[in-house]
């Protein structure tokens, strides 16, 4: 397939379907536990523990998962993961569809730090089990793929929550996410792999969880790219956060405007994974990189100006294609430039990137709103975004491609 040559591979054909069927249960659980908390405390400070106790966990075990991930087979740990989250959610769901009135927001708190945790071994591991699959010469299509999925359930997802909301209750939507971790464990079992990499498990009991870090201190690019990337989730990432302020206040819109915004969002993340997908070369998939970032802070700029939705549609259609540009692109240019051994330990730093510079940002980006303003802030986000395209213009693009570092 010219267009997007990892589907070529019957494997990720698998894991791509897989991966369809968990990211949307994913996303309904989301939009459902936030609505089932509220329900139980109507407090937005709640809100606030749920989002901190599922990402907690990701921060401080994804070193451990990374590791396991080099150490045994991924395959292996995927389907563990896997088979955990099931029990997770089965065993919430009885308690809520049995005993609700025993309920209460610690146990939801439990109940989103045990998937948390799951998701620590799972998301490091998935990341750099792609590789195994598809080759390095179609990695880059494959991630832009996983990242279209990722992003289509976000769209999709809290609309099936919606609807089954309105048709049943919310016991069903955690029921149907419970099954979705069925579907990665049979795509995984159909799947035909020549062979499975695997290192040497005694290492992960040695404190080796630590080797991906080192990799990237010990590589000027790799730590360059990985400076780039916390600037831009931190300053440019949490545009999201302001968007119920920016409908509210700034367009006078409702619930259907900020649901737009949403969707318009989500159009530019899929058209910017296809646009990824498309291409082959190593220099293209550096200059997207740059691309992406400068497409972001652009978006961003022209939404801070925006006070007419359809302009503000345009503006998030072009942040959403930024985005996943920028990230699809920093994601195989990283897994390129390391060694298979470990790629895993190299990915958890990665995810923990993430887990510290998401919920970082979107504090910034609350504190400074109430201070000076959302259009200001979103403004400041978009220079701070083009910023660090000349940045990173200057430290990635300009420097030669290097052989992966070995660290002992």
């Amino acid at each position: 397939m010219q267009w997007a040559p990892s589907l070529g591979h019957q494997a990720f054909r698998y894991f791509l379907i897989g991966h369809a069927f968990t990211t949307l249960g994913f996303w309904m659980q989301h939009a459902a536990v936030q609505w089932y908390v509220h329900q139980l405390t109507n407090s937005e400070l709640w809100l606030g523990m749920i989002g901190v106790a599922s990402s907690l966990p990701i921060v401080l075990f994804s070193m451990v998962g990374g590791a396991l991930a080099d150490h045994y087979p991924k395959r292996r740990v995927l389907l563990t993961s896997q088979t955990i989250g099931l029990f997770v959610m089965i065993t919430f769901t009885a308690t809520v569809w049995v005993e609700p009135a025993s309920v209460r927001p610690w146990t939801v708190l439990g109940f989103v730090s045990l998937l948390g945790t799951v998701r620590a071994f799972e998301i490091p591991t998935r990341q750099s089990f792609i590789v195994e699959m598809v080759g390095k010469s179609h990695l880059l299509s494959a991630i832009a793929l996983n990242s279209a999925v990722f992003n289509g359930g976000r769209l999709v997802g809290p609309m099936i929550f919606g609807i089954v909301y309105f048709v049943a209750d919310i016991p069903t939507c955690f029921l149907l996410y419970g099954l979705t971790f069925l579907a990665m464990p049979i795509a995984l079992l159909m799947m035909k792999l020549p062979d499975e990499r695997r290192g040497d498990p005694s290492h992960a009991r040695h404190g080796e969880f630590f080797v991906g870090f080192r990799t990237i201190w010990a590589d000027r690019r790799l730590l360059c790219l990985f400076f780039v990337l916390s600037l831009v989730l931190i300053s440019g990432g949490a545009y999201l956060t302001l968007m119920p302020a920016l409908t509210r206040k700034t367009l006078g819109l409702g619930e259907w405007g900020y649901s737009t915004l949403l969707m318009c969002n989500g159009l530019g993340a899929l058209l910017g994974s296809i646009a990824v997908a498309s291409l082959h070369r190593v220099e293209s998939r550096r200059a997207m990189i740059l691309i992406g970032i400068a497409l972001l802070g652009g978006g961003l700029t022209l939404l801070s100006f925006s006070t007419w939705l359809p302009v503000a549609c345009v503006a998030m259609i072009i942040t959403g294609t930024g985005w996943v540009a920028f990230l699809a692109s920093a994601n195989s240019t990283i897994q390129l430039s390391v060694d298979d051994a470990i790629r895993g330990r190299v990915m958890s730093v990665w995810v923990l990137a993430f887990g510290l510079s998401n919920p970082t940002g979107a504090y910034l980006a609350g504190w400074i709103a109430s201070t000076i303003g959302t259009p200001t802030t979103i403004f400041f986000s978009g220079i701070a975004c083009l910023a660090a395209t000349l940045l990173s213009w200057r430290l990635l693009l300009r420097q030669s491609v290097e052989p992966p570092a070995e660290v002992s």
